[in-house]
């Protein structure tokens, strides 16, 4: 409303019919003149939470026949953002298809984006794996999708991701499905703060940028999207950042004698190292410690938030595993028999190891040894035979 018609209004507040009541509804209150609220009642109407809005529509389905699924509800809660008239309609919107309401047909019929599209696409980021990048946002385009609204929930995943590595409790203020939980924990494990400040700088730029240049969102997106998978291309202080967390990561790998995996664009055009031989591949791996009597080993849970550090898939791997020392430098490790298996046939992780057992032992690399075995051991007390026939 314009000043005079406010001032037209306020005349009206001031005498008004006795046989009125005025009720103004605004969604922006900070636009009313003073004169206008100290003549007013004020009631704030707030959000209302996902939980209770899947509620009412679940009882609502099902006074009307509707059959609706429980990640469709909540995928309408989201949708709506704590507005019920607005789940309402969307509900109202997906029951005229009258067939069974799932996230799937929600997202189809109200145009929001794919959580687990989202998902595989910020995962493709953190590897810089391009090929899905591309053809990710390709899929969206051709499915007549608005990269506006993909956009848009790209977004609100960092949000999460945010809230997940800063929260204790974090479940409690996020709407997702308990798959969608658990998913972006894990993958929320791969970021640091740094990294995921610097992916929010670049998706708010082209939130800007999309809205000036409409007819480009897609040329915009992808443009972003390949910042994203590479900070050295910006020139920015949370680019830096990264930059400066990457270069000390592979600082402490060179510490430990480990060679950082290299990412897949870079992978493609790496050549093939020569065939080495038998001889040189049995040097390479760690060698088995000697047979003597074994202890605890205390600093074993230190090795495996350490592997974390480097490797966060592994580190899942060695999950319940016990560490024994079996004399200076030698090491038993009992694992899971799946893992078990795994791991000893893996050299790099075998050397990631080895190197962050010298770094706490303040040895040499190449005097850690290392024998892998499974926690079901017939008798774990008699540890000297059984480490001598695991070397065996």
């Amino acid at each position: 409303m314009t000043g005079p018609a406010f001032n037209a209004l306020l005349k009206t507040l001031e005498e008004p019919p006795s046989y009125v009541v005025f009720i103004l509804a605004t969604t922006e209150f900070n636009k009313l003149p003073t004169t206008i609220v100290s003549r007013c009642q004020r009631f704030d109407f707030r959000r209302i939470q996902s939980d209770v809005i899947v509620g009412r529509l679940e009882k609502i389905a099902k006074a009307e026949g509707i059959d609706l699924g429980e990640d469709g509800a909540l995928l309408i809660a989201r949708a709506s953002r704590g507005g019920m008239r607005d789940a309402v309609s969307l509900l109202e919107l997906c029951a005229g298809s009258r067939a069974h309401i799932d996230s799937e047909l929600v997202s189809s019929t109200i145009g929001t984006g794919d959580r687990s599209l989202v998902y595989k696409l910020i995962v493709a980021i953190e590897k810089a794996d391009y090929g899905t990048v591309y053809s990710i946002i390709r899929d969206v385009v051709m499915s007549s999708g608005d990269i506006s609204v993909f956009w848009q929930e790209i977004i609100d995943t960092y949000r999460d991701i945010m809230i997940i590595k800063n929260s204790q409790d974090a479940r409690s203020y996020l709407d997702l499905t308990d798959i969608e939980y658990k998913a972006l924990t894990q993958i929320a494990n791969d970021f640091s703060m740094a990294r995921l400040s610097y992916h929010t700088s670049i998706l708010e730029g082209a939130v800007a940028d999309m809205q000036r240049a409409t007819n480009s969102k897609r040329s915009i997106a992808e443009i972003a999207l390949t910042k994203m998978c590479e900070a050295k291309l910006v020139p920015s202080a949370e680019a830096l950042a990264v930059r400066i967390e990457e270069l000390e990561k592979t600082i402490s790998m060179m510490k430990l004698g480990i060679t950082a995996p290299a990412k897949p664009s870079e992978a493609q055009k790496a050549p093939t190292p020569p065939s080495q031989n038998e001889n040189n591949s049995e040097a390479s791996q760690p060698k088995p410690p000697v047979k003597t009597a074994l202890t605890p080993y205390e600093e074993w849970d230190t090795v495996v938030e350490r592997i974390g550090e480097f490797n966060r898939a592994l580190s899942g791997k060695f999950f319940e595993s016990k560490a024994y020392r079996s004399g200076e430098g030698s090491f038993l490790i009992k694992m899971k028999p799946f893992f078990a298996g795994i791991v000893k046939k893996d050299t790099a992780a075998l050397s990631l190891v080895s190197g962050i057992l010298a770094e706490l032992e303040r040895k040499n690399k190449e005097e850690i040894r290392i024998a892998i075995d499974t926690l079901e051991a017939k008798n774990e007390l008699d540890f000297s035979s059984e480490l001598e026939n695991l070397i065996k």
